[in-house]
């Protein structure tokens, strides 16, 4: 018989991954976020909004002549917060390589360094093209989404409505479908969150090549991933916990809540390397190796080939957290 490895197996081997590594790891998880810098899903934007409408709010109550220096105030800030998120879209890609690098040497039993997070910037065109491709396939998803539900579905729940003569029934139609959207975008974005990887694995693949390969991976697998992503809930709500309460308790001091938070950069060094290990999986049993069990069909026995690569699987996991 055969078994596939599940969410608890990804994290014992992250924890062992991490045995000595967990400051190291914590604090390129920080520089990590602060570049934001992410493996599995895109985490920067090309801009933000609300720099300018957080700038220029309550700007009636001044003097007119007052009024044109704060909005070129600001236009000012909105515009650098463009370019530094423009700076950082940029440098993602390769700045996520790096970080696959540096997530590789602690789940190969290797001593990581910090600078291997900047490692890969030899590698920009291909770093860049992954993070950029799966942005826009991303963007175009929900654009798509977006524009049938608008346009298509909510003129027909409208029509619903006034024949059936109910408001209570278009919201809940409305919701359902926003819903609806979400969870299709959302199983899109898993689609290619094995890109990056894949790329670093393969030097001189296409960004559009390793979405395709990513997508194809991905089949079968994306409620795998899922489950994984949401059995780190428990420790993220845990390592938010300072920041919630001080958040409510005391009225914007918000900034002084932040070094309570550091709990979870723990947590992020732990699921990026629970990620990378899943990818790990994901080759292997795409290369046609599985895990069977032994007679009392309990706990997998780690077999040869391609897992003699990774020396750090675990078989089994006694923690259950």
């Amino acid at each position: 018989m055969y078994s596939q490895k599940c969410a608890k197996d990804f994290r014992y081997e992250a924890r062992a991954a991490l045995k000595g590594n967990w400051w190291i790891g914590a604090l390129t998880a920080l520089v990590a976020t602060i570049l934001c810098v992410s493996t599995l899903f895109n985490a920067t934007t090309l801009g933000d909004g609300g720099a300018f409408s957080s700038a220029t709010e309550n700007i009636d109550q001044y003097p007119s002549y007052q009024q044109g220096m704060l909005m070129l105030v600001g236009l000012g800030i909105a515009a650098v917060v463009f370019i530094i998120n423009l700076v950082l879209f940029i440098f993602a890609g390769p700045l996520t390589l790096g970080y696959i690098q540096f997530n590789s040497k602690m789940l190969n039993g290797e001593k990581p360094s910090f600078k291997d997070l900047f490692s890969q910037f030899k590698r920009f065109k291909e770093g860049f093209s992954v993070h950029f491709f799966r942005w826009l396939y991303t963007f175009l998803w929900t654009l798509a989404v977006v524009a049938i539900v608008v346009v298509v579905l909510i003129p027909c729940a409208i029509l619903i409505a006034i024949i059936q003569g109910g408001e209570v029934f278009f919201m809940v139609v409305c919701f359902g479908l926003g819903l609806a959207g979400g969870i299709f975008v959302y199983t899109k974005m898993l689609d290619y969150t094995m890109a990056p990887y894949i790329v670093y694995d393969n030097p001189g693949i296409g960004g559009i090549e390793a979405l395709k390969k990513s997508k194809r991976i991905m089949q079968g697998n994306k409620w795998r991933l899922f489950c994984l992503i949401f059995s780190f809930i428990g420790w993220s709500l845990l390592s938010q916990l300072p920041y919630i309460i001080c958040a409510l308790c005391m009225e914007k001091a918000i900034l002084f809540s932040i070094p309570f938070c550091a709990g979870a950069l723990w947590v992020r060094a732990y699921q990026e390397v629970a990620y990378l290990a899943f990818y790990k999986q994901l080759i292997t049993e795409d290369d046609g190796v599985l895990f069977p069990k032994d007679e009392d069909e309990h706990r997998p026995l780690i077999g040869q080939g391609n897992l003699d690569e990774v020396e750090s699987v675990v078989s089994y996991s006694r923690w259950n957290y």
